[in-house]
């Protein structure tokens, strides 16, 4: 039996906090014994099996500065929530975030941002032919690239043996989908853009938790 949205959307959400409590409990940072400048991190970011293509994702970071960082998210997309069906591809996310200072054991920052995510999602239907004497199962690929600038606000929550983010971020998308079968889209005004051929306005948006695992001073 085929799983429905609801029963999948359940199931990442578990996962999602599973995992985020199984990470905080391994992560062991030591943040007060290296320096802050030349410092390479390494985070998990659970909260990617959330979205509309949920991914495996991790995040690398570089200080450049004291209150500067060079972040890279890198996500592997294995599934499309609207379409319900297998999507494989990669998302990418490189970030400037820039601290705008301390307080109580956190660190807040302002971060800029560009995402690029391309996957292709396997895709099938049914097509009345003969008048709709009998129909006809047809298959195909539907590509589709998202990307798009924007800016984000990051916590962190700062600790003697371990670090968490919180963050969001908000920008101007765009999504252009090909179907490698015309027959595939429906070409209909009401469907979501996620799903539409062609360019498509589609805002980037994301809400993240990182879990600190790795780190080490590169110089």
């Amino acid at each position: 039996m085929k799983p429905t949205s609801a029963t999948l959307g359940l199931s990442r959400f578990n996962l999602c906090w599973i995992m985020i409590l199984l990470l905080a409990q391994l992560s062991h940072a030591q943040t007060d014994t290296l320096p802050r400048t030349g410092r390479y991190r390494f985070s998990a970011n659970p909260t990617a099996l959330l979205n509309v293509t949920p991914a495996l994702q991790v995040e690398h970071e570089l200080f450049l500065s004291e209150n500067v960082i060079f972040s890279l998210r890198t996500g592997f997309i294995f599934w499309h929530s609207f379409s319900e069906a297998v999507s494989l591809g990669y998302r990418l996310r490189p970030a400037l975030k820039i601290s705008l200072g301390e307080y109580a054991n956190t660190d807040h920052r302002i971060v800029l941002f560009y995402n690029y995510r391309r996957f292709s999602t396997r895709l099938e239907s049914f097509v009345d032919r003969a008048g709709g004497i009998y129909e006809e199962r047809i298959t195909g690929m539907r590509k589709s690239v998202h990307k798009g600038f924007g800016v984000g606000y990051e916590m962190e929550i700062m600790d003697p043996n371990r670090w968490i983010t919180l963050g969001f971020g908000l920008g101007n998308g765009n999504l252009v989908n090909e179907y490698s079968n015309p027959e595939l889209d429906q070409g209909t005004f009401w469907r979501l853009p996620f799903e539409r051929a062609g360019e498509n306005n589609l805002p980037v948006f994301y809400f993240s938790v990182g879990i600190g695992l790795y780190q080490k001073a590169l110089k």
